[in-house]
């Protein structure tokens, strides 16, 4: 079995620290990116609400409308 000499174990432990850095990096940009996107969904959510309750009494007059003249 071959072993490692010191200086190439140094260079194994560089390598694994550098790729756990990179990888730790792209971990919390996915973490930011999906922070972002729930935040936007929140807010999306919110004004679809609010434009819900804009609407409202529009879609119920209309619906008001609509059994009106299935009463005819």
């Amino acid at each position: 079995m071959n072993t490692l000499s010191e200086s190439q174990a140094a260079s194994w432990a560089r390598a694994l620290e550098s790729h756990s850095a990179r990888q730790r990096g792209q971990l919390m940009a996915w973490r930011s990116a999906l922070d972002r996107t729930v935040t936007h969904l929140l807010q999306t959510e919110q004004a679809l609400k609010s434009l819900l309750e804009t609407i409202k009494p529009a879609l119920e007059k209309t619906d008001g409308d609509t059994d009106n003249r299935d009463e005819l």
